[in-house]
């Protein structure tokens, strides 16, 4: 509704959700939200107006067919295959590694995972460590040490530190890899945005950060 507040969790949902495949249901929804006000409203108190602005306007682009197309093949060039190989995986294991290699890194957040009961959806098809899910189960945790109680709450926020600490380190270099690599300026974009309100939401929980 019209001036009702975002929380945290919901506009880490929403950079999550943007790091998906842009799907026709994609367009649908990211054309929908930056025509209203609920992209403003969810990324503004995380983010300058500049940066929303210019990422407002690159998705209200995916309306036409030949900007969902670019997109479409940016998103596969970037982080699913190209000639040569995958310039830029979006996953925790390969950034923080190095190495072409999926979920060597990842124990800690399968276990922690498996304690809350949280699976990666099936239409997402890919790895619990690829960039979108630990998004999404981010958001999940935070908005459940901000409305949970008692033990349940503090387990989350105990999570959500350990989570938050460990993106920080590789984010990074995901977010120079695709300002390097891209040949549009929708990734780059959504990238600055998602290190940016993670370094916020880290001083929000306490957790130092290189800037800081």
């Amino acid at each position: 509704m019209e001036g009702e507040e975002v929380k945290p969790g919901s506009a880490i949902a929403i950079l999550s959700f943007l790091m998906t495949y842009p799907s026709d249901e994609f367009r649908e929804r990211v054309v929908s939200m930056a025509s209203s006000s609920l992209l403003s409203r969810s990324l503004l108190g995380m983010l300058g107006e500049g940066l929303v602005g210019k990422l407002r306007e690159e998705l209200l682009s995916l309306s036409r067919e030949e900007e969902l197309m670019r997109a479409r093949r940016e998103y596969t060039r970037l982080f699913i295959s190209s000639l040569g190989g995958t310039p830029c995986p979006p996953y925790e294991s390969v950034q923080r590694t190095g190495r072409r290699e999926v979920l060597r890194e990842a124990g800690y957040l399968l276990e922690m995972m498996r304690r809350w009961g949280v699976r990666v959806k099936e239409s997402f098809e890919d790895l619990p460590e690829h960039i979108a899910a630990e998004l999404s189960f981010l958001s999940f945790l935070i908005t459940t040490a901000e409305s949970g109680e008692g033990e349940e709450a503090e387990r989350a926020r105990e999570d959500l530190r350990t989570i938050l600490s460990r993106m920080l380190e590789w984010v990074g270099s995901l977010r120079e890899c695709v300002e390097r690599e891209s040949e549009g300026r929708l990734y780059p974009l959504i990238l600055r945005a998602v290190e940016e309100t993670l370094k916020r939401e880290a001083l929000r929980w306490g957790i130092p950060t290189r800037s800081s």
